[in-house]
C-alpha cells in the first residue's frame, strides 16, 4: 500500500513476523479456496490432486443427513459454531426434511441463527435451519455442512446450473445467471473455517424434482475431486 521508507511525514517499516501467509478462513487447510475453485470450473482431476497435496480431504461427503448432524454435534463444544447451508435456489431440500432458508432482509432470524446458543431451536448449531449464501456471505461458522441442491448437478460436461419453474427445473442458459449459481456454492463452499461436510440427499425415483441419477452424479463428482465419505458410526 505504500512505499517503504515512508509517506507523507509517516514512517513504514515492512515487518515479515506480522505477514499474514495463510487465509484466515479455512486456517487447516489453506488449499481449500483453490480446490473449491477448480472443483466448481468443473476441473475434477486438478481438484483431486489439490486434494491429494492437503493434510485432511478438503471435504467430507454423506448420502444420509442424521449422519452429518451428528458430525457436528461432536465439534460444537468448547464454543465453536456449527450450521447447515443450502443454496437459496436449492429449493427442493424440503423434500429432505431441510427447510427453506431465512430471507436476506430478514435479519432477525438471521442474527439468532449466528448468535444464539445451539440450545436455542433458532440458532445455527440446533441444526434445524440452514444460511443460504445470501445470509452468510461474509460470515464463517467453525464447522458445517452444505445441503446439496438440484440447483447445481454434474453432467459429463461440468456442473449444470438450474432454476425452479414449477413444477421442475429449468436449465440456465444465460450466462450470468450460471456464474449467478456457481458463485453462490463458492460461498457455501467457503463458510466452514476448520472443517465441513456435504450432504448429498438420495432422491426420490417418485419425483422428477428429486432424480436419484441426478444426485448420485453430484455425489460421484465429489469424490472423484477428493471428498472424503463419512459413515455412520
Amino acid at each position: 500500500m505504500f512505499n517503504e521508507g515512508g509517506l507523507g511525514g509517516v514512517e513504514v517499516r515492512r515487518e515479515p513476523s506480522l505477514h499474514l501467509s495463510n487465509a484466515i478462513r479455512a486456517y487447516r487447510n489453506p488449499l481449500h479456496a483453490q480446490w473449491v475453485a477448480r472443483l466448481l470450473d468443473g476441473d475434477i482431476a486438478e481438484a483431486k490432486a489439490l486434494a491429494a497435496r492437503m493434510d485432511a480431504p478438503p471435504a467430507l461427503m454423506t448420502r444420509d443427513l442424521a449422519v452429518a448432524k451428528q458430525w457436528l454435534r461432536q465439534r460444537r463444544r468448547g464454543g465453536r459454531t456449527v450450521g447447515l447451508l443450502a443454496s437459496s435456489g436449492a429449493v427442493r431440500l424440503v423434500g429432505e426434511g431441510v427447510p427453506p432458508s431465512p430471507r436476506s432482509n430478514e435479519l432477525n432470524p438471521i442474527g439468532h441463527w449466528f448468535l444464539k446458543p445451539f440450545t436455542d431451536f433458532r440458532s445455527a448449531g440446533a441444526l434445524e435451519t440452514p444460511m443460504s449464501e445470501f445470509g452468510c456471505q461474509g460470515l464463517e461458522l467453525d464447522y458445517a455442512c452444505l445441503c446439496w441442491g438440484g440447483d447445481l448437478i454434474w453432467n459429463d460436461q461440468g456442473w449444470l446450473p438450474r432454476m425452479m419453474r414449477a413444477p421442475r427445473w429449468q436449465i440456465a442458459r444465460d450466462t450470468e445467471k450460471q456464474r449467478f449459481r456457481l458463485n453462490g456454492y463458492r460461498v457455501l463452499l467457503t463458510r466452514a473455517r476448520a472443517g465441513l461436510v456435504l450432504f448429498v440427499p438420495r432422491g426420490e425415483s417418485d419425483d422428477p424434482t428429486r432424480s436419484p441419477d441426478e444426485m448420485d452424479a453430484c455425489a460421484d463428482a465429489l469424490i472423484a475431486a477428493g471428498c472424503a465419505e463419512l459413515t455412520k458410526n
